[in-house]
């Protein structure tokens, strides 16, 4: 294979979790054809594991771009954080005129793994499917991303709501970088910019 020609570095990186599946002497384009279609197969197969690996993928998906992760509190509470929005603010609960700095935006309660959802992020970490950058989580390929956000389309109507409330608290969370990943495009969302500062 001449590596000048391949440039989708992402595919042979991918790749090499699944090469047995290719023909001998497979093309480049062979590899990257097999490399996009296997990632979402392989997706799907791990979301059919049970609820946490699909909450899971489904939160990672949301609350990352491809250089940018996000923290166990932060995915914990785009699965688990029922109805609460910290990060939602209304603008004026947070401007001050007194001198005094207002009180940051708190979780009411600390987002926290169940196990279950603790034991497919230890499952998907072996099988570097998602890596740990510090203390962030990520897709360890953009291929897997892309797969894990086809999860999001949600094929019916309950799955559709899960989405939405997951979509919901990405963009409600404390996390000004979860915040920007989970929203959709400035001209689609609802939500101008938060404003923190205070006066």
């Amino acid at each position: 294979m001449d590596g000048e020609e391949l440039r989708d570095v992402g595919a042979i990186t991918y790749l090499a979790q699944t090469h047995a599946q290719l023909p001998p002497n497979a093309s480049d384009a062979e590899i990257i054809r097999q490399a996009r279609s296997d990632a979402f197969d392989f997706v799907v197969q791990l979301a059919e594991k049970g609820p946490a690996y699909e909450s899971l993928l489904r939160a990672v998906a949301l609350a990352t771009t491809n250089s940018t992760g996000a923290s166990d509190t932060e995915l914990s509470f785009i699965i688990n954080g029922g109805d609460e929005e910290p990060g939602l603010v209304p603008e004026l609960g947070v401007w001050s005129f007194s001198g005094d700095t207002p009180p940051l935006p708190q979780y009411g309660v600390e987002p926290s793994f169940t196990e279950d959802q603790m034991a497919a992020l230890n499952a998907l970490q072996r099988r570097r499917v998602v890596d740990e950058v510090g203390d962030l989580t990520l897709f360890s390929h953009p291929y897997l991303r892309a797969g894990a956000q086809a999860l999001l389309r949600g094929d019916t109507r309950h799955m559709r709501e899960q989405v939405k409330a997951q979509t919901t608290r990405g963009i409600a969370c404390l996390s000004d970088r979860v915040e920007l990943a989970s929203s959709p495009p400035p001209s689609l969302s609802r939500h101008g910019p938060r404003h923190t500062h205070a006066f």
